[in-house]
């Protein structure tokens, strides 16, 4: 009897595009450098930043070979997003 069950999810990969308004990529630059921290301290994952030259864009890879890491980050409260009014 075989087994119908689909395999495991060892890693999971995030891809995430990123257009900036006028100042938007000094804000994305500093929260994007405490997110690395974030996941270099808690995760064998890595979080990749490309940006273009201009700076009115990026995209953001991030894996994690920990595949529930994500979803318990996003229970987490938010601690790196800014507030707006």
């Amino acid at each position: 009897m075989t087994d119908s069950r689909p395999p495991k999810t060892t890693e999971i990969l995030g891809i995430a595009c990123f257009k900036f308004q006028d100042g938007g990529f000094d804000a994305f630059e500093r929260l994007s450098r405490q997110a690395m921290k974030v996941v270099k301290a808690q995760d064998t994952g890595t979080y990749d930043v490309f940006c273009n030259a201009d700076r009115t864009g990026a995209i953001v890879i991030e894996r994690h070979r920990d595949s529930d890491y994500p979803v318990r980050t996003f229970r987490l409260p938010i601690s790196l997003s800014e507030r707006r009014p």
